[in-house]
């Protein structure tokens, strides 16, 4: 080789590294999707927690007609049911507007937050008449399903 050449020659400038920023698209794409992704499941869980009540409600609610099944014990039935009723209204409604209803203006709150134009007459004897019943004989086919319906409605 010429020495005259070679000493044309000039040194081998490597290009400067690539740095970490500014990201490549995918990576922008897998921030997202990441960040998606953790949002959906906070909102997920913030329902999950909102709905617990009605859950819980509705889990008492099977757990009561369960055992009612097995002691065909009305009073005991309509009584569990009342107080479900009754703690639902002060969860989802002020202590103050409900703990102090009674009698027909317990029957008419309840009427004001159901779906219902009326209550039947056989609900409201129950719940009128039930708790404090000494007789086993009261119609309760239909206040499972309005005590369902009512806390799916107000929780």
């Amino acid at each position: 080789m010429d020495i005259k050449l070679a000493a044309q020659l000039k040194d081998i400038h490597l290009p400067a590294e690539p740095g970490i920023w500014p990201l490549a698209l995918g990576w922008w794409l897998l921030l997202a999707f990441a960040m998606a992704l953790v949002i959906a499941a906070m909102i997920a869980w913030a329902r999950y927690k909102r709905k617990k009540p009605r859950r819980d409600a509705l889990h008492q609610l099977e757990e009561i007609e369960k055992q009612y099944l097995r002691s065909k014990d009305c009073v005991l039935y309509v009584q569990e049911i009342s107080k479900i009723l009754r703690r639902v209204g002060m969860q989802a409604f002020s202590r103050r507007e409900c703990a102090q209803l009674n009698g027909h203006d317990w029957l008419q709150f309840l009427q004001s937050h159901s779906e219902s134009a009326s209550l039947s007459d056989n609900i409201s004897k129950c719940l009128l008449y039930g708790p404090y019943s000494k007789e086993t004989d009261l119609d309760v086919s239909e206040l499972f399903k309005f005590t369902q319906q009512w806390i799916r409605r107000n929780l």
